[in-house]
């Protein structure tokens, strides 16, 4: 009887064991961690507006943007992820930002400047390129209007894209 008991808690520990083994795993103590740190790891020169073409009362749902060019791998957003999500207007769909942030170690200088392009995509659209050449990080907001693709058929018509 005594062997099975012993048998027993043998399993038992060997169970709990594995168990607190399982749960350190880096992966799983750090998922849904958030820190939160005094000091700004990120400052934002650059904040766009992306405006709805003018006949439309949305923005399109797939609208997509992108950063290339020779400093892309320094734009981040604030939540300091690489992909750029864009933050739609609640009360207006036909308006949505995007706040453009560089790393603060890199500080932005006449001497040390950002360049990168930021391209915007979706289907029936034209894409727009706007490149960015930044000499300092004042903040500076843009404005971007998207503008649908020319159709062949409803020019025939006289309608203007809007333009």
């Amino acid at each position: 009887m005594e062997k099975i008991l012993n048998a027993r808690i043998w399993i038992l520990l060997m169970a709990v064991l594995m168990t607190a083994v399982s749960c350190t795993e880096e992966e799983h103590m750090l998922r849904g961690t958030t820190t939160n740190l005094e000091e700004e790891l990120l400052i934002e020169p650059i904040n766009v507006q992306i405006i709805a073409a003018p006949e439309d009362d949305r923005l399109p749902s797939d609208l997509k943007a992108e950063v290339t060019g020779p400093h892309a791998d320094e734009v981040y957003m604030m939540s300091g992820e690489k992909q750029l999500i864009l933050e739609v207007n609640e009360t207006d769909p036909r308006l949505a930002t995007l706040a453009l942030d560089i790393r603060r170690v890199d500080p932005i200088t006449v001497d040390n400047p950002v360049k990168f392009t930021l391209t915007l995509t979706a289907a029936g659209y034209e894409a727009v390129n706007r490149v960015f050449h930044l000499t300092d990080a004042s903040g500076e907001t843009c404005g971007i209007r998207l503008t649908r693709e020319d159709d062949n058929d409803i020019k025939a018509e006289g309608i203007t894209s809007g333009r």
